[in-house]
């Protein structure tokens, strides 16, 4: 998935909740009882503990170590869909860099050069190199990143730092090992091996499902179904990820019931999301469903809603899934699965496509749409420029599920926009910046997103006492109340 959360026609911007679920092999006609130690951790090596100090001083000594470790595997399709970079097979990792001294330690790990002996894909593949940012350079089958410094604290992250062409005829299999190699002058050398395997496992899931007219505090229920459509098993087994849509506002919430003892959860009650892990694998062409359903409560003002599952590898869980090791286990019998018939319901996404599978259910309930504007003050001096965080309007459309709505401002007397530089040029992006373009609301728009606060940047240019503006959210075509859809915008001297 790509694209900027809350852009214009951008697709929604889930928040992952996460279920690792792994296969059990050699399953046929029975409940395969999921019973891992509900750890939940996706493949990844977070740095130990480092001990405190009393004061922040300087350290010259650093340590890098794997913050999320690369894959085990590496699988190698025998087709490739494009050359466009994101159809490459993956390849993620994050490395992350510490003071050897401690938390409080301060400086940077120098010279850091990451180094990819790609040797064994001779003969399988042509090599490119890729991501840009990290200074990378190909020489034959090796490939040389030169990250320069790495302040202590910062984490630098891969996805696909190299981009393989298969050849033609390739047979499925092993096929060698491939490294990753990370040198530094003040810390030490970190390496990590990774089979490579010929055949790619084309995740999938579904189907997508629909509710209409939930009740509010009522519960709505999702079987988890997914499978391998692929021509190759996942070794390592996968991670179901299953969520709550997280809205802005506490009374719209729906969240998560804590039931199964295989699970971690984010929290013992109102989760949003949950970890389960296990061994696999999954095999070509099997699939399977959960025993249990996932359930969540539906907010007691909510209008839309949605519940979601994502399976992927579990060697290439996405940092936003992961939960802490403190995580909560859910209170009742471990999760299971059956096996299902495999068929054209399940649908695979990501890219490269089956990457990952992913379905949803997505409800409404009989809410009335009711869009409140909220007002703010303008706070300063005259002469002074002034950035201001427009308040969340109300149950306004796009503040319930889907990526954005919009504001209109119409400023108060003696006060004008002052407009932010093009996006690149400076921190504030264009889609959380109000600008000028007359819209029914207002001469100026103020893109709302459903997390983070638009940003209105102002100058007082003259006092004109008892001045006031207006601030109109875009409301639903039936919108219940129309005299709350516009909130006055008032100034206040502190000069």
């Amino acid at each position: 998935m790509s694209g900027r959360a809350g852009r214009p026609g951008a697709k929604r911007a889930y928040v992952a909740v996460v279920c690792a679920v792994l296969l059990v092999a050699g399953v046929a006609g029975a409940v395969v009882a999921l019973r891992g130690d509900g750890a939940g951790r996706p493949a990844s090596r977070p740095a130990a503990a480092p001990t405190p100090t009393d004061k922040d001083t300087p350290d010259p000594n650093g340590v890098l170590s794997f913050r999320d470790a690369p894959p085990d595997t590496f699988y190698l399709p025998r087709t490739v869909g494009s050359d466009d970079p994101d159809d490459a097979p993956p390849y993620p990792f994050s490395l992350l860099a510490a003071a050897a001294s401690g938390p409080r330690g301060r400086g940077a790990v120098k010279d850091v050069t990451v180094d990819f002996d790609l040797t064994a894909l001779r003969g399988l593949a042509d090599i490119a190199w890729n991501e840009p940012q990290h200074r990378c350079a190909l020489s034959g089958y090796r490939v040389t990143c030169d990250l320069r410094t790495i302040t202590y604290g910062e984490t630098v992250s891969f996805d696909r730092p190299f981009r393989v062409r298969p050849r033609p005829g390739l047979a499925l299999g092993g096929a060698g090992t491939v490294g990753v190699t990370v040198r530094a002058a003040n810390a030490a050398t970190l390496r990590h091996t990774t089979r490579v395997v010929v055949g790619w496992p084309y995740l999938a899931a579904g189907p997508d499902r629909t509710a209409a007219r939930v009740a509010p505090g009522s519960e709505v229920s999702l079987t988890p179904a997914f499978a391998n459509r692929g021509d190759t098993d996942v070794a390592g087994g996968v991670t179901l990820a299953v969520s709550v849509e997280r809205v802005p506002y506490p009374e719209q919430q729906s969240f998560l019931r804590t039931r199964y003892g295989n699970c971690r959860y984010d929290k013992p009650v109102d989760a949003t999301k949950a970890l389960c892990a296990f061994p696999g694998p999954l095999r070509a062409g099997e699939a399977f469903e959960t025993d249990g359903p996932f359930t969540a409560t539906v907010g007691a003002q909510a209008q839309t809603g949605q519940l979601s599952y994502r399976v992927v590898r579990s060697d290439d869980v996405p940092v936003y899934d992961t939960l802490p090791d403190t995580a909560v286990r859910g209170t009742g019998p471990p999760l299971g699965l059956k096996p299902a018939a495999p068929g054209e319901k399940f649908t695979g996404g990501g890219r490269p496509v089956g990457r990952w599978g992913y379905a949803s259910l997505d409800f409404r309930t009989p809410v009335v749409h009711d869009a409140r504007a909220a007002g703010f003050a303008i706070r300063g001096r005259v002469g002074q420029v002034l950035t201001v965080e427009l308040p969340h309007p109300r149950g306004a459309p796009g503040l319930d599920g889907s990526d954005m709505t919009v504001e209109g401002v119409t400023l108060p007397e003696g006060v004008s926009l002052v407009p932010f530089g093009p996006e690149g040029t400076g921190k504030v992006s264009e889609y959380s910046a109000c600008a000028y373009q007359p819209s029914p609301e207002g001469p100026i728009t103020c893109p709302m997103l459903s997390y983070g606060a638009a940003l209105l940047r102002v100058r007082i240019d003259e006092r004109v006492d008892g001045a006031r503006g207006t601030v109109r959210v875009r409301t639903w075509p039936d919108d219940a109340d129309r005299t709350n859809d516009a909130a006055p915008i008032l100034v206040e001297y502190t000069s």
